[in-house]
């Protein structure tokens, strides 16, 4: 069995990467002080799709299946696992389970507005 990842998820790697190298690692350690997230960073992955990997493109999502949410978590988590958690939240957990087996009106009302970020999950 090969478990070699294709070209469009070692693009993804790299896109994520250099993403998370750029924009997150550089402030990583002041949102852990603060204990808050960036909502411009959140802003400009979802402008990227990054919110919506494993979301099916007709409720906002830019494909990728599983293993590329497993992809952008690791990557987001290997820059700042709090900016991880919060994006992994709102997409596995949430996202995906919605799109795969809600109603059309539950995939337009929660998985288009969290994988556009326009509404993040809440985290307690």
């Amino acid at each position: 069995m090969d478990f070699s990842l294709t070209e469009e998820q070692l693009t993804l790697q790299k896109r994520v990467g250099d993403f998370v190298d750029k924009e997150l690692k550089p402030i990583a350690p002041q949102l852990d002080a603060e204990a808050r997230y960036s909502p411009e960073i959140i802003r400009k992955m979802a402008d990227m799709g990054i919110l919506g990997v494993g979301i099916s493109e007709e409720y906002g999502g830019s494909k990728g299946g599983a293993v590329g949410s497993v992809i952008v978590g690791e990557e987001l988590a290997r820059g700042c696992a709090g900016t991880s958690t919060i994006v992994l939240a709102s997409t596995s957990l949430t996202c995906y389970p919605i799109d795969r087996f809600g109603t059309d009106e539950q995939r337009r009302c929660f998985v288009v507005p969290l994988a556009r970020g326009e509404k993040l999950v809440p985290l307690l």
